[in-house]
């Protein structure tokens, strides 16, 4: 079946070909997902039965984890995938925190993988996100990444593993003093499709709160 997907918020001439990406994908059914690990903090872990992110695949089921993150220290994530695994993280970072947060997947098979992290660090807080991919060489990933950051957060998107590449970052900063950082290493060889897309909004503080 062909998507387009990874359709940028501003668009050029489609001359360009840089608005969207068109793929043909055969994506397996999405299961319950229970191969996975969390340490170094508490989380409520849950299924959905919908999932869609600004890489614009929407897809009947995913894996949900809600982290608050309350006090300083580290955090690590990992995930082992054997065929299709479809995830959403969402991160809660509270005022005056710091914390590492690093989330891993792995595969020794040629999977899917798509994935959907939210973000939201409170003022005065530094936090790193150190996300990195090493599933198989043949497989397919798609990384969706948003924050709205008062803070300070540095995301750091280690993207080594799979054929094909489709990842977006899109950031809110809100305030003066907040302060959104995105690294990105891949690797790519051969006929391998990368595809990125990235977008940061600035945003005053208002009444609301923002």
């Amino acid at each position: 079946m062909e998507y387009i997907l990874n359709k940028s918020s501003i668009r050029t001439t489609e001359h360009a070909k840089i608005n969207d990406i068109h793929l043909d994908l055969d994506i397996p059914s999405v299961n319950k997902f229970s191969n996975f690990k969390v340490d170094g903090v508490e989380y409520k872990e849950y299924d959905s039965n919908n999932f869609e992110s600004k890489i614009g695949l929407i897809l009947p089921k995913s894996h949900n984890l809600d982290i608050d993150v309350t006090k300083d220290g580290d955090i690590s994530i990992s995930y082992d995938i054997n065929n299709i695994l479809v995830d959403n993280i969402n991160i809660n970072v509270a005022k005056n925190i710091n914390t590492n947060i690093t989330i891993k997947y792995t595969s020794t098979k040629d999977i899917y993988h798509v994935s959907k992290l939210n973000l939201n660090i409170d003022t005065d807080s530094k936090v790193i996100i150190n996300y990195v991919n090493l599933i198989s060489r043949n497989s397919k990933s798609f990384i969706a990444i948003e924050s709205n950051v008062l803070g300070n957060v540095e995301v750091n998107l280690i993207d080594l593993g799979g054929n094909t590449k489709v990842n977006n970052y899109y950031s809110n900063i809100i305030g003066e003093q907040a302060n959104s950082t995105l690294n990105n290493i891949y690797i790519a060889k051969d006929n391998d499709i990368v595809d990125m897309n990235y977008y940061v909004g600035l945003t005053n503080k208002s009444d609301e709160g923002y």
